[in-house]
């Protein structure tokens, strides 16, 4: 898998060059955020707390990820997520078939 579109459905792992690990569920429109690289601080706001997801507004393998969340902040409807390069984009459960929007 090279991109997600905001069409699209299923559950998705997405890695970037920091390291970080995203799961994105398409159908229920949420995000959460982490990091496994344990030997430097690179903690965000949020992080392994499940964030609505308003909008994918890119998520290409060799891009940035620019994402649109909810951080149920008071005051503030929406915020953005900017990624470091994609590295890899797959299915969460690979046995179950993903659906792909147009």
């Amino acid at each position: 898998m090279n991109r997600l579109e905001d069409s699209d459905a299923g559950e998705w792992v997405v890695v970037t060059a920091s390291g970080s690990l995203y799961l994105l569920d398409l159908d229920r429109r949420t995000l959460t955020r982490g990091n496994f690289d344990l030997t430097v601080n690179r903690r965000l706001r949020r992080d392994w707390e499940v964030v609505a997801l308003i909008a994918v507004v890119l998520c290409r393998v060799g891009s940035g990820m620019h994402l649109v969340i909810d951080l149920a902040v008071q005051g503030v409807d929406f915020t953005t997520r900017l990624s470091t390069t994609v590295l890899l984009i797959a299915p969460l459960r690979p046995e179950k078939e993903q659906v792909m929007g147009p």
